[in-house]
């Protein structure tokens, strides 16, 4: 649709349909990341897309393929076939290995990584005197099931793509050992 222009009629009408005009114009939807508008002869939606761009479908299944430092490589799984496209998850944020510190009771922790096979990293904790290293428990293990939204994440893949999933529903975490 064309906008209109400015309504130049003299009289309480015009005047009324100026501001009504300014309202709405002020009041539109306009295009944006993460949706789409869709217009009808019945009135305006809004579709929120997900990572590839389509509708939003909610939380997606996928099978774990490789990880890398701040994001997962996995392809979709439906429970018995799977997808043959690489689709990359961004993990979790206390997950990723571009943290360098952390603040944990008022202590800094330099943080280093160090691989211990083609899935999994061990980080050296230190600070305040001390030392530790940790691993991801429970280990990243290929083929395994991974759930993820869709969500800004603040993760780019190796190309500088953003990625647009988030892993989600799973209890791993750093542990010393």
């Amino acid at each position: 649709m064309i906008e209109p222009g400015p309504i130049l009629s003299a009289g309480p009408q015009g005047s009324w349909l100026e501001r009504l005009r300014q309202w709405v114009r002020a009041n539109r939807l306009l295009p944006g990341n993460g949706y789409r508008i869709k217009r009808y002869p019945e009135g305006i939606a809004l579709e929120i897309l997900g990572p590839t761009g389509g509708g939003a479908t909610g939380a997606g299944m996928y099978h774990l393929k490789s990880v890398q430092g701040d994001y997962l490589t996995c392809r979709t799984w439906d429970g018995t076939n799977e997808g043959e496209v690489d689709i990359y998850v961004a993990k979790p944020y206390k997950l990723r290995n571009s943290l360098v510190s952390v603040t944990e009771l008022g202590v800094v922790y330099n943080l280093t990584y160090a691989a211990l096979d083609a899935n999994n990293v061990a980080r050296t904790k230190a600070g305040g005197g001390n030392s530790e290293t940790e691993w991801v428990i429970p280990m990243w293990v290929p083929n395994d099931i991974i759930y993820s939204i869709a969500a800004l994440t603040g993760v780019a893949d190796a190309t500088g793509k953003a990625i647009n999933l988030l892993m989600i529903g799973e209890a791993r975490e750093w542990a010393a050992q």
